[in-house]
């Protein structure tokens, strides 16, 4: 999937050879920072224009509280925030540069009730090692898979995320954190879980280190929750990725 999108990036900036980052409009009230060449435009109009996230069942609603694992430059996020306009999102993103750019874009488009915080969650607090897409600008991960560009990175954890910002509801908790996702949520607390309403994340069988999407699946329904599955059979098979969608049932 990556060789088709890298081969067609180059397109998707014509207009804008010779920069470096380019302010994109989305629609008459949302612009976007981009990274000339990039995966930036392709992950923005995932959320804005292809409808990755829209859902009837999983609709977002105007009070929601909602965390976001992987915030990438803010494309889910400054959308969520829109939908949720008084409520409240809480965006975690441990690249450096990736979190600069969601900065800027929280500030051009003045969204206030989004929260953004410059760690990586995983199964403990402290420090881990962040492997860089050096290519992608997207696809950063807390696990070696050819990716030669280092950085270290401080942890959070989320029953931490829940406890410091006196979130008592979690309407929706996003996750597309590259293989993060297993150790997250097989670390969260129950008491956590029993706060979370509805889930939606991007799962990595490839980079899961033993662990495949039925353990996450087995041990959100253990936890309340029903689960579904949500994958072609090209990323099922072959990139052993996919999309997993969990509500609260008791």
């Amino acid at each position: 999937m990556y060789w088709l999108i890298n081969f067609f990036m180059p397109f998707l900036y014509l207009q804008n050879i010779g920069q470096d980052t380019v302010i994109h409009p989305i629609n008459d009230s949302i612009k976007m920072k981009l990274r000339v060449g990039s995966f930036d435009k392709w992950a923005t109009y995932q959320v804005w224009k292809f409808g990755d996230y829209k859902s009837k069942s999983f609709a977002i609603q105007s009070t929601d509280t909602i965390i976001d694992i992987g915030g990438h430059i803010g494309s889910f996020s400054i959308w969520a925030a829109k939908q949720a306009h008084q409520g409240k999102v809480f965006t975690f993103e441990p690249n450096a540069e990736n979190f600069l750019l969601l900065k800027e874009n929280k500030e051009i488009n003045q969204i206030s009730n989004l929260e953004i915080f410059n760690l990586a969650v995983s199964e403990k607090i402290g420090e881990v090692t962040l492997f860089n897409s050096v290519h992608q600008n997207m696809g950063h991960s807390l696990y070696e898979y050819d990716l030669p560009n280092q950085a270290k990175v401080k942890t959070t954890i989320l029953d931490e995320i829940l406890q410091n910002n006196n979130i008592q509801k979690v309407d929706l908790l996003k996750i597309d954190a590259e293989g993060a996702e297993y150790p997250i949520l097989l670390n969260t607390s129950s008491q956590t879980l029993r706060k979370i309403n509805k889930i939606i994340l991007e799962y990595h069988d490839y980079l899961s280190h033993g662990y495949t999407y039925q353990d996450i699946q087995k041990h959100l329904e253990t936890n309340g929750f029903k689960v579904e599955r949500n994958a072609s059979l090209y990323r099922r098979n072959v990139l052993k990725m996919g999309i997993l969608t969990a509500r609260r049932i008791h």
